[in-house]
């Protein structure tokens, strides 16, 4: 049996999982640069916006501003993560939302992008995950290209 296929198998599985670190890495880079340098501004919760999330909804707020003398509208970053008013979500909890003064960080070129200054929690579970996943499978893989070859000679 040729080592080929295993060994093919391995660098895809290891480039799977090491591209999940690098899009975790850049969508944390980018979303730090963006605390870094924004302007942070009080804003009011005007709406929120549903989305279809595999079986279930993602809330994801639409806040309002003034910056530079005028009013924007944004859906900030990671919002559907922002604290929650009155404790417990609930399906209806979503529009006792409206109203609600939070605080985000705006990008002073773009004043429409913005973000909720929370950890990004897609980003570290990507890092995470395909951090520990890659080891493993780089540690067993070659711990099987060892017994392989052992077993050859």
């Amino acid at each position: 049996m040729s080592v080929v296929p295993p060994l093919l198998g391995l660098l895809v599985t290891l480039t799977v999982f090491g591209s999940m670190v690098v899009v975790g890495l850049r969508r944390r880079r980018a979303r730090d640069r963006l605390i870094r340098g924004g302007v942070p501004v009080r804003a009011v919760v005007v709406g929120v916006r549903r989305r279809a999330v595999d079986t279930s909804w993602a809330h994801h707020p639409v806040v309002r501003y003034e910056l530079y003398g005028r009013t924007w509208e944004s859906e900030p970053r990671d919002g559907e993560h922002m604290p929650h008013p009155r404790g417990r979500r609930s399906a209806r909890s979503e529009d006792r939302s409206v109203g609600q003064t939070v605080d985000v960080v705006v990008d002073p070129r773009d004043p429409v992008r913005s973000a909720v200054p929370i950890p990004d929690r897609l980003a570290v579970t990507l890092i995470a995950v395909g951090g520990t996943l890659g080891g493993l499978t780089l540690i067993l893989g070659l711990l099987a290209l060892i017994v392989t070859a052992l077993g050859r000679g």
